[in-house]
């Protein structure tokens, strides 16, 4: 649920599911892009803004846009990225970004508190004005909505392999007048030559808090993935205010 802010005044607006599909960019579903992903502006005329991305070729599986509606529109944008190797998914990056609109963004919950966590920095800041890296295990678009259908029906129509279960490296920033930039990449342990077994509830991962520790390969592997986020973490803030940046650099597992 996201509220929108218009100058002192509150406008209770709520932004719920994925209302209408729209470009992102010069991409559209089915693109193969590298280096970085544009986000055009509202009219599409222009490029937006730009996220870097970590090395390799990124296929673009869905496109989508958010509207706010009030006195002043107000509309988010995001895009999901799948990486491949041959037909099994190696990574997938899910990326929202605010694209017009001078309205605040500020979210109810905070997500530095969202559990299981296996590792997160606010930086110092605060619920109402965050920046937010977490790293999570978590069930791959399992989520029971719209959004999470669609990709994996769209994954198994084009014959992509991949667990049920990631990892989640998070940056989630908000609060600066006109700015909001949420980024959720999925790494697939077994990519990276890591044990990720079947199980029915996540408390029963061996990547779960409160067992990870059981395995220091695993911990190593976890602390190593999140020092990786956290030395990219410059690179999304100036993407977050919409400032150029290089491509990100690859994780190299322990």
């Amino acid at each position: 649920m996201i509220k929108i802010i218009q100058g002192g005044g509150r406008l209770m607006l709520v932004l719920v599911g994925i209302l209408m599909s729209a470009s992102v960019g010069a991409q559209t579903a089915g693109d193969i892009v590298e280096n970085r992903v544009a986000f055009n502006t509202p009219s599409n005329k222009s490029v937006f803004a730009e996220v870097p991305l970590p090395p390799g070729k990124w296929e673009v599986l869905r496109t989508s846009v958010f509207p706010g509606k009030g006195y002043a529109a107000v509309e988010f944008r995001d895009v999901q990225l799948a990486q491949l190797d041959g037909n099994q998914l190696k990574s997938v990056l899910d990326i929202t970004m605010k694209v017009n609109g001078i309205n605040n963004v500020e979210y109810k919950w905070d997500l530095c508190k969202t559990t299981p966590i296996l590792a997160k920095d606010d930086f110092g800041t605060s619920l109402y004005k965050q920046k937010c890296l977490s790293l999570r295990p978590v069930w791959f678009w399992q989520q029971d909505h719209k959004v999470s259908k669609e990709l994996l029906a769209l994954m198994a129509t084009k014959s992509i392999q991949h667990d049920d279960k990631a990892l989640m490296l998070e940056y989630e920033r908000y609060g600066d007048m006109g700015y909001y930039l949420q980024v959720r990449q999925y790494l697939f342990p077994e990519t990276y030559g890591m044990d990720n077994p079947a199980i029915t509830e996540m408390k029963d991962s061996p990547w779960h808090p409160t067992r990870i520790d059981a395995d220091p390969a695993r911990r190593n592997f976890a602390d190593a993935l999140f020092k990786y986020g956290l030395s990219i973490t410059p690179s999304y803030d100036k993407a977050y205010f919409r400032r150029e940046s290089p491509p990100l650099p690859a994780f190299v597992a322990p």
